[in-house]
């Protein structure tokens, strides 16, 4: 199935998000986080996997919520042999 439009949709909330970011705000680092989220998501509804569309977890920033997150669980990937693997606080079932 083909989500074009949703992809096209999600970008355009992404560059709104932007220009109306404050950079004299003390939420600019998130709005600008929100926006490059967004852009995440647009990359993930066009068939990027999520290494692809997030990045390396510097990219986000060593130490900030999202890079440990991607550094953590690109490490548990690796670690398994390039297959994804549940979080530890996921009930597995069987």
């Amino acid at each position: 199935m083909n989500y074009t439009n949703l992809a096209q949709a999600v970008r355009r909330r992404a560059n709104t998000i932007n220009t109306n970011a404050d950079y004299d705000s003390v939420d600019y680092d998130t709005q600008k986080d929100d926006a490059e989220l967004l852009r995440c998501l647009a990359r993930i509804i066009s068939g990027r996997s999520v290494k692809e569309a997030f990045g390396s977890p510097g990219d986000w920033g060593y130490g900030t919520p999202i890079g440990d997150a991607l550094r953590e669980d690109y490490a548990a990937a690796g670690a398994a042999g390039g297959q994804r693997v549940a979080p530890a606080d996921v009930e597995r079932v069987g």
